[in-house]
């Protein structure tokens, strides 16, 4: 390239410029030329790219994509959804369609995405193989193409290595050829705050790597700023719209804050390491950012004229369809009447957006969000809620969110039967659950799994504290030291070894009271109370060992089946005089205590309903860190109760003290 630059050498008086004064002339005239250079080698990646893209979506439109797949009515209906956010309704051809929609402001290009029409493999999903939506016989020309795309894209980043648009279409079409090696060593090896982490991280997810991908990640979010980082980790789309107002309404550190419990809350595993739904989160923005890189891509528009906001929208959503499937340029013209009706311009080619399962809705309710402390395993709904169906047509799917975490089934545990026992330096998580022979209608294989006791007080804080390797279906008891002290989420994990995948979990909130040390000399305290299934013949449990054999899975009992309860009470010294009353009462309030059979020596109180008492000098127990450790265990009979909801407390006093008093709710069913 010549470039003409006029230079002025002399005055109006005839003299020279200074040797200076010429050089930087002639350094700035090099700048210009390389600046111009710069700007004519972007232009040519950016025609490069474009053409390609062009011909892509040419031989797309040539493959007939929607021929022999599903019902070309119901297909219809699902690109003719309405513009209001909400659901929509809608008979085509015989089909009946009741659809979730998604539309962004300030357009109303309302897109539904479906979870019934989808047939496509997972191993075939245009997110991860883009060219199995082309015919095979269009495949190695495009192929082709690809490869000499990228050639150029190569030789404009030699003449401008700095250009994070060259750098980002040559990772994103690497990927798409199959080439994550040189994608991720392309990526790596580039020197571009937060953008190189970012790119990264998208090669790991696209290759479903998950946990790594989180990791890179969180080193590309680190690097942005405060404002870019809120946009990047927002949660706006994922949630239900009061909640989004309520979210929108805080400034960025507020909506970072709850982003940030959000996506620990929406962690599927806290065992594993990483957050593989963070990650999904942060791979599909990445994908945006490629992917809007020019105004269309293989099948979308990207101006915001045409819709992109809501396309937007379903991809932060529900990540990239399985198939974007075209109706043909009938229903092309028939979409741009649709759409001229509605003041929207044209934005072919229109398709459907189709999702196949299995997807997990990994979404807290945003009341958990909110406060962390009331979390109940009742917080997450990992498939459809009552009445819902994942394929029918009257009342379908339809998630806030959801991802793709590999086949096999993914399920909610009961919460089972946990609480804390303290030790010197050390609090103590045990808990108990029971692994059904189904979840709804979808049986468990017998087989081995992997189950482990998780705790977790925070994001990124806490992970597994017990593991142990056992059949399933069946009971599971686990004991574990928690590492902090106050509120947290705790749970048991499943991972099946089997083929078809099981993960399991339970996760809800509790508050740690923190082990012995911090127990005032002379105080007394009390371990949470425990139910277990007395044996029929020997002792009572008289050891944490001896508990965990016999722990109940459940809190709810039998009709007319014995009562077990095992507490510790910590402080009591040798020759303490101690009272201990048990009683069982209605959560309406009556007292019903029957029979504590203990082979003590009991004694009745008068009142209200039956309870009863005793007193004893504790003879045997263990200490740690100076503090007295006495356990006890008693059965309850039952069987003149009627089925309902129960506490049992139990209270220890030492003469002239204050009492100590635990309690556990159960059911009798």
């Amino acid at each position: 390239m010549v470039v003409a630059a006029g230079v002025n050498y002399g005055s109006a008086t005839g003299d020279l410029r200074s040797p200076d004064v010429l050089v930087v002339s002639l350094t700035a005239t090099r700048e210009l030329v390389t600046q111009q250079d710069s700007v004519g080698a972007r232009r040519a990646a950016e025609r490069a790219v474009s053409d390609f893209l062009d011909r892509w979506r040419a031989a797309w439109l040539r493959s007939d994509s929607a021929s022999g797949i599903g019902s070309l009515g119901a297909r219809e209906a699902y690109m003719h959804c309405d513009v209001h956010e909400g659901r929509f309704e809608a008979a085509s051809k015989g089909m009946h369609v009741n659809a979730t929609v998604v539309t962004a402001a300030p357009h109303g290009f309302a897109r539904c995405p479906s979870w019934r029409l989808a047939s496509v493999p997972h191993d075939r999903e245009e997110a991860d193989r883009i060219d199995d939506a082309l015919s095979p016989a269009e495949r190695p020309a495009i192929r082709g193409l690809r490869a000499a795309t990228l050639d150029s894209l190569a030789r404009a980043q030699q003449q401008i290595p700095s250009d994070p648009w060259i750098l980002s279409q040559r990772v994103r079409l690497l990927v798409d050829h199959g080439n994550y090696g040189p994608a991720d060593s392309l990526s790596r090896a580039c020197r571009i705050a937060w953008l190189c982490p970012a790119l990264a991280g998208y090669v790991l997810a696209q290759r479903r790597e998950w946990r790594a991908a989180d990791s890179t990640f969180t080193v590309a979010t680190n690097q942005l700023p405060l404002s870019l980082r809120c946009d990047w980790l927002d949660i706006a789309p994922l949630l239900t719209p009061s909640a989004r107002a309520e979210y929108l309404a805080m400034d960025c550190v507020q909506r970072l804050a709850h982003s940030e419990r959000y996506w620990w809350l929406a962690d599927p595993l806290y065992s594993e390491g990483g957050n593989p739904r963070r990650a999904a989160h942060l791979h599909r923005q990445v994908l945006l950012l490629l992917r809007s890189g020019l105004p269309a891509d293989e099948h979308f528009r990207w101006r915001r004229e045409e819709g992109s906001e809501t396309m937007r929208e379903v991809v932060l959503r529900y990540g990239w369809p399985s198939a974007a499937i075209w109706l043909g340029k009938g229903e092309d013209r028939s979409h741009d009447a649709y759409l001229r009706v509605r003041n929207t311009p044209s934005a072919r080619p229109y398709t459907t957006l189709e999702y196949s399962g299995p997807r997990v809705r990994l979404a807290p309710t945003w009341e958990s969000v909110k406060t962390p402390s009331a979390v109940m395993n009742a917080s997450w709904q990992f498939g459809p809620r009552s009445g819902e169906q994942m394929t029918g047509a009257r009342n379908p799917w339809s998630p806030e969110e959801h991802m793709y975490l590999g086949g096999g089934t993914s399920a909610l545990l009961d919460e089972g039967q946990s609480g804390f026992v303290r030790r010197g330096a050390d609090t103590h998580l045990i808990a108990a659950v029971e692994v059904p022979r189904k979840f709804g209608e979808t049986p468990i294989p017998d087989g081995p799994a992997t189950i482990r006791l998780v705790a977790s007080a925070g994001p990124d804080r806490g992970g597994a504290v017990a593991e142990a390797e056992s059949d399933v279906p069946g009971r599971i008891a686990l004991e574990g030291v928690v590492p902090d002290t106050g509120a947290m989420l705790i749970g048991v994990e499943l991972v099946a070894a089997h083929d078809d995948g099981l993960r399991a979990r339970s996760r809800f909130a509790v508050v740690s009271p923190g082990p012995l040390a911090g127990l005032s000399a002379g105080d007394v305290a009390m371990s949470d109370l425990f139910l277990f299934a007395p044996p029929t013949a020997g002792a009572l449990p008289a050891s944490l060992d001896e508990l965990l054999s016999v722990l109940s899975p459940s809190v709810t009992v039998a009709r007319g089946s014995p009562i077990g309860i095992f507490w510790e009470t910590y402080g009591l010294a040798r020759g303490d005089s101690v009272d201990i009353a048990v009683e069982l009462s209605r959560m309406a309030g009556n007292s019903l205590l029957q029979r504590v059979g203990s082979g003590l020596r009991l004694t009745a109180r008068a009142g209200p309903g039956v309870s009863l008492g005793w007193s004893e000098i504790p003879t045997q127990g263990s200490g740690t860190a100076g503090v007295g450790i006495w356990s006890r265990s008693v059965v309850l009979d039952s069987r003149e109760l009627d089925p309902g909801a129960y506490w049992v407390t139990v209270e220890t006093r030492r003469p002239g003290r204050n009492p100590v008093r635990h309690r556990r709710l159960l059911t009798i069913g």
